[in-house]
């Protein structure tokens, strides 16, 4: 076997894929340019299991539908032989988000690993991720890590080598869903598609291998199907069907073998979604929401003129007592009675005006963050 090999860190940006890719190299690593692009290209090696271990962070991307330039550096280089091992870096806290991706990259057939970051803010929010059944259902190591803190990386460098090293395939499988005469064929992917479409993948596959004499088909034949530009221009084939209508579909069923992996793995959320689907059933209701949005204004333009008034008289008291207290002081100095007026009333007596206005505009500033609180509440539960 070689003594060298190389490791790809792929993620959805601000994964903690960087912040990973650091914990290994450290000050150890080069920087240049990807060839014919500006986008920056990171590059380190490490010695583990006497062999040296290249490790390149590819720049943030949530698919390897390429549309900017970054995405496709990724891709090209994720999909090219140059990668030994790939490292899909999910952020643990955001699994739903991040699957999409790990489901484009198992369709490559190639050695990977999940580096499941983020589990400590997972802990934090009282839920738990099955890893046996994550790692099961899709048929690959996961290891989880906490990147900023090193936890896990030794375990997850060691997982990369196995991967690399071991014989057969890289996938174990479930079914997603009946697949009838498919069963035997499909059995060895995690992510498995309707009767239609995955017949239809068979065909693309088949046109692949015999027009282009390609070997590991399947993700070039969904990609085809998907009508991927860079995918269509290279591999022109002629097929008795046409290709529109099945991208949406792909991504669709994707989509919905997300939602019941998660149903599976993700413990806790189900304890979560009742507390906060309880406060959204009182401030979201007709009635009883808009008592308690009167209740709220009442309060805050309370707390903005009733409160705000008291404290603006006890500013202003102190105010008047400092002014009275420094003239006296520069009197007994002898100072000119031009000087005096200016450091009382033009430097104290300005700043009272100014603390005393910035203590009723910091209100009106309380009441637009209380607003914007909800707001960023109500998003983040769309």
């Amino acid at each position: 076997m070689s003594k060298e090999i190389t490791v790809g860190f792929i993620g959805n940006p601000n994964c903690g894929k960087t912040t990973l890719f650091n914990a290994y190299t450290g000050a150890n690593l080069k920087v240049a340019n990807w060839p014919g692009v500006t986008v920056e290209r990171m590059e380190g090696a490490i010695k583990e299991h006497n062999m040296t271990i290249h490790v390149v962070d590819l720049p943030g991307t949530y698919s390897l539908t390429s549309y900017t330039m970054e995405e496709q550096v990724s891709r090209q280089f994720i999909v090219s032989d140059q990668v030994d091992v790939i490292i899909d870096v999910v952020d643990a806290s955001s699994l739903e988000r991040s699957l999409y991706l790990t489901l484009q990259l198992l369709e490559l057939d190639k050695p990977m690993v999940m580096a499941l970051n983020m589990m400590d803010i997972v802990e934090k929010r009282g839920m738990e991720i099955d890893l046996h059944r994550l790692a099961e259902i899709l048929g690959i190591p996961v290891v989880p890590v906490v990147a900023r803190k090193k936890k896990g990386i030794q375990t997850l460098i060691h997982a990369a080598v196995h991967q690399k090293q071991a014989i057969g395939p890289t996938t174990a499988g479930i079914n997603h869903k009946p697949l009838s005469i498919h069963d035997e064929r499909v059995k060895e992917h995690a992510m498995v598609y309707s009767k239609e479409i995955e017949e239809t993948i068979s065909k693309v596959e088949k046109e692949l291998q015999k027009e282009y004499g390609l070997k590991d088909t399947r993700w070039h034949a969904i990609k085809w199907l998907e009508n991927d530009n860079e995918i269509k221009e290279k591999y022109s084939l002629n097929v008795d069907f046409d290709s529109d209508g099945y991208e949406t579909e792909i991504i669709n069923e994707k989509y919905d073998f997300i939602q019941a992996l998660l149903h599976e793995v993700l413990l806790g959320k189900k304890q979560k979604e009742e507390l906060t689907d309880k406060i959204d059933s009182y401030i979201m209701h007709p009635i009883g929401g808009i008592l308690i949005f009167l209740l709220i204004m009442l309060a805050v333009f309370g707390l903005t003129f009733l409160l705000g008034d008291a404290i603006k008289g006890y500013v202003e008291i102190f105010i008047d007592w400092l002014i009275g207290i420094s003239t006296v002081g520069l009197e007994r100095l002898h100072v000119s009675a031009w000087l005096i007026d200016l450091i009382t009333e033009g430097v104290i007596g300005g700043v009272g005006g100014i603390i005393t206005f910035y203590q009723i505009s910091s209100s009106y500033s309380w009441h637009w963050l209380f607003w914007k609180t909800v707001d960023i509440w109500h998003v983040s539960r769309m």
